[in-house]
C-alpha cells in the first residue's frame, strides 16, 4: 500500500470510527437520561466486574492473534481456531463460577444487593463479547480495517435499538432491572457485530467455514505462541481490571469509615464513572483505530524487511495520537459546561472536567504504545509497568480519598496512567536502541 492509499484508509477508518462513536455516545446518553442516576450508579458499580470477567475469558486474544496473524498471514485460520478454543474453554469456567457466586459478589463484595440483576446479566456478556473480540482480532490481522470499523456501527445500532424498544415497553422498571438492561444491551451489540463481520467479509462462504471448522493440523498448532504472548498481556490487564474492580469497593469502604451516607457515596462514584470519565476518555476511539491500523501495516513492513519505514510509521502514529489528545484535552479544559450541557443536559462533573481534563492528553498514546510492545514480544514489560502503576494507584486512593473524596480517586488514576505510559515508553525505546545496535530491526 502506497503512502496515498495509506492516508486514504486512515481517513476512512477514522470517519467510520467517529460515526460509530457518535452512535455509542447516543446510546450512552439514552441510558444516562432514561435510566437515571441511581440505575447508572448501579451499572457503574458492576462495570469493573464485567471488565474483569472479559479480561479473563478473552485472555487478550484480540490483540495477540491480530499481531500473530499480521506476522504469519498464511497461518491465520489455525491461529483463529486455536484462539477460539482457548476463549470458549475459559468462558465456560467463568460462567459457572459467576453463576455460583453471584449473590456473594453483590451482597458482600459490592456491598449492594441491588446489583444482583446486573451480575446475573453479566453471565451472558462473557461468551458473546469474548468470541466477538477474537473474530475482530482476526480481521484486524488480515488488514480488514474497514470491515471491523463498520461492524462497530452495527454493534451500536443493535444496542441502541434494543435499549429503545425495552425502555418503551417497560418505562417504569425499578433501578436494579433498568441497570441489568444496560448490561444485556452489550450482548445484543456483540451479536450484531459478529453477524456483520461474518456476513459481509468479502471472502466469506459456507464452504470456507466448513474448511475452517475441520482444521486439525497438530504440526501447525499455535497454542504455545498464542499463550506466550497473551498471558503476560492478560496478567497486565488482569492487574488493571482487579484494580478497577477493587476501586469502588475501597472507595465505598473509606467513605463509610468517614461517615458518609451510602446513597451519597454511590452517586458521587456514579458521576465520576458515568459522566466524567466516559466524556474525557470518549475520543480514545481514535487511539484504538490508529492502533488497529498499526498492526497489519507494521506486520507487512516487517515481513518485507522495511525496518526504517516501520520506525517512521510508528513515530507518525504516536505523534498523531498525542497531538489529537492535546487538542481534545484543551477543548474539555475551556468548554466543560457547554459540552456537559449538550451531551447530558446537566452539569454533573463540570468542575472536575475543568480541573483535570488537561492531564488526560497522555492517555491517547497508551493504546498504540501497548500495541507496539505486544507486536515486539514485550508483553512482560507491559505487565511489569501495570503492576507498579496499579500499586501506586491503590496507595494513592487510600491516601487521598479521606481528604479529596471522589477527586482522590481521579488523581490516583491520572498519576498511575502517567507512570504506566512513561515506563512502557522507556521499555520500547530501549528495545529499539538495542535492535539498532544489533542491526536487527532498525
Amino acid at each position: 500500500m502506497n503512502k496515498k492509499n495509506q492516508y486514504i484508509l486512515l481517513i476512512e477508518v477514522l470517519l467510520i470510527a467517529l460515526f460509530a462513536k457518535i452512535l455509542s455516545l447516543s446510546s450512552k446518553i439514552i441510558i444516562t437520561r432514561e435510566l437515571g442516576v441511581e440505575a447508572m450508579s448501579l451499572f457503574s458499580l458492576v462495570n469493573p466486574l464485567i471488565l474483569l470477567l472479559l479480561t479473563l475469558s478473552s485472555l487478550s486474544l484480540q490483540n495477540t492473534i491480530g499481531s500473530l496473524i499480521a506476522k504469519n498471514i498464511r497461518k491465520r485460520k489455525i491461529i483463529l481456531k486455536n484462539a477460539l478454543i482457548i476463549t470458549i474453554f475459559l468462558s465456560g469456567i467463568l460462567i459457572t463460577l459467576l453463576a455460583v457466586f453471584s449473590y456473594f459478589i453483590s451482597n458482600h463484595l459490592l456491598n449492594n444487593i441491588n446489583t444482583f440483576p446486573c451480575v446475573i446479566a453479566s453471565i451472558f456478556v462473557i461468551p458473546l463479547t469474548s468470541i466477538s473480540s477474537i473474530i475482530k482480532g482476526y480481521f484486524i490481522g488480515v488488514g480488514e480495517l474497514k470491515l471491523t470499523s463498520f461492524s462497530q456501527i452495527f454493534e451500536e445500532c443493535g444496542r441502541l435499538l434494543f435499549l429503545i424498544i425495552i425502555l418503551l415497553i417497560f418505562p417504569s422498571l425499578e433501578a436494579p432491572y433498568k441497570a441489568s438492561i444496560a448490561v444485556f444491551s452489550l450482548c445484543i451489540g456483540e451479536i450484531f457485530q459478529v453477524m456483520y463481520m461474518l456476513l459481509f467479509y468479502k471472502n466469506s462462504s459456507f464452504k470456507k467455514y466448513r474448511e475452517f471448522i475441520y482444521i486439525n493440523d497438530k504440526k501447525d498448532s499455535y497454542f504455545h505462541e498464542i499463550l506466550k504472548s497473551s498471558i503476560p498481556l492478560t496478567l497486565s490487564r488482569l492487574v488493571g481490571s482487579l484494580t478497577y474492580f477493587v476501586e469502588p469497593i475501597l472507595f465505598t469502604s473509606l467513605m463509610l469509615k468517614n461517615h458518609y451516607p451510602i446513597n451519597e457515596i454511590t452517586i458521587s462514584y456514579g458521576i465520576l464513572s458515568s459522566y466524567v470519565l466516559p466524556l474525557v476518555l470518549m475520543p480514545g476511539f481514535i487511539s484504538v483505530t490508529l492502533s488497529n491500523l498499526l498492526i497489519p501495516n507494521l506486520g507487512k513492513m516487517i515481513r518485507k524487511k522495511q525496518y526504517g519505514k516501520a520506525k517512521k510509521f510508528v513515530l507518525e502514529i504516536f505523534f498523531l495520537c498525542f497531538f489529537i489528545g492535546l487538542v481534545i484535552s484543551l477543548i474539555f479544559k475551556f468548554f466543560p459546561k457547554e459540552i456537559t450541557t449538550i451531551i447530558y443536559k446537566n452539569n454533573y462533573g463540570e468542575e472536575i472536567i475543568r480541573k483535570y481534563s488537561l492531564f488526560f492528553m497522555i492517555y491517547y498514546i497508551e493504546t498504540p504504545l501497548i500495541t507496539c510492545l505486544l507486536f515486539f514480544n514485550l508483553s512482560k514489560k507491559a505487565f511489569l509497568s501495570t503492576c507498579i502503576s496499579s500499586i501506586i494507584r491503590i496507595i494513592l486512593i487510600v491516601m487521598l480519598v479521606g481528604k479529596y473524596q471522589i477527586e482522590g480517586v481521579l488523581i490516583a488514576l491520572i498519576v498511575s496512567t502517567y507512570v504506566d505510559v512513561l515506563m512502557n515508553l522507556f521499555f520500547l525505546i530501549s528495545f529499539l536502541i538495542r535492535q539498532k545496535k544489533n542491526s536487527v530491526f532498525l
